[in-house]
């Protein structure tokens, strides 16, 4: 929006707000880490980006714990439960770049904790398949060009605390994806037929001969 309007210059005060929130949660983890450097993380963001996708097509389901914090872990297992996905980065279209930063305190002063946006522009390959072999989503032949905003955490008072993904973010405005089809087996075997019970057959119609040749039907 132009700045010159009352809704561009709201815009313009939150970005220089927003702007200055994250100048200070950079020097507030740089007092916990001290050669914290942006474009280096960001490097190091885009290997953890590229490593997670890895562990995922590879099912390695406990290794990919050291990369996802507590809240992506089960979401990822869920998504990529009985599937078959073959995923493969080409190359980065723009540089990764450090956007948004965030430290936190939890429950107490002494616990702090930082989270960090990065954008990536990346060319990849996706297909999805479902554990039939049947194919859901994507294609293994034509690349696409993705656009994303990753956020990774890290517990910065832990001695041994590392930056993990922690989610992805997804705007308000894009439209919800469509669900992928539901797929199951069809058993050709038709079902056996069950045995009548003892108070089903007590219950039947039972026919007995006549003397004359006729037939009598008498219910039990």
């Amino acid at each position: 929006m132009s700045s010159i309007t009352k809704e561009g210059a709201k815009q313009k005060f939150e970005f220089i707000e927003k702007k200055s929130k994250s100048m200070m949660a950079l020097r507030k983890i740089r007092q916990f880490e001290e050669d914290f450097d942006a474009p280096v993380f960001c490097k190091e963001a885009q290997d953890i980006y590229i490593k997670i996708h890895e562990l995922m097509m590879n099912r390695e389901k406990y290794k990919i714990r050291e990369y996802l914090t507590e809240r992506a872990y089960p979401e990822v297992m869920h998504n990529t439960r009985d599937k078959t996905i073959h995923w493969k980065f080409l190359k980065s279209l723009d540089y990764p770049k450090l956007v948004h930063a965030r430290c936190t305190e939890m429950i107490s002063k002494d616990n702090i904790f930082a989270q960090v946006t990065v954008r990536f522009h990346t060319q990849q390959i996706l297909a999805i398949y479902d554990r039939f072999g049947r194919l859901l989503h994507g294609s293994e032949i034509l690349a696409k060009d993705v656009l994303e905003y990753a956020v990774f955490e890290k517990h910065l008072t832990h001695e041994y605390g590392k930056w993990r993904l922690h989610e992805k973010i997804i705007p308000d405005w894009m439209p919800a994806k469509e669900p992928g089809p539901v797929t199951y087996r069809v058993d050709d075997t038709p079902p056996p037929v069950p045995e009548p019970t003892q108070e089903e057959a007590t219950d039947s119609v039972a026919v007995t001969s006549s003397a004359d040749g006729g037939k009598q039907v008498a219910t039990a």
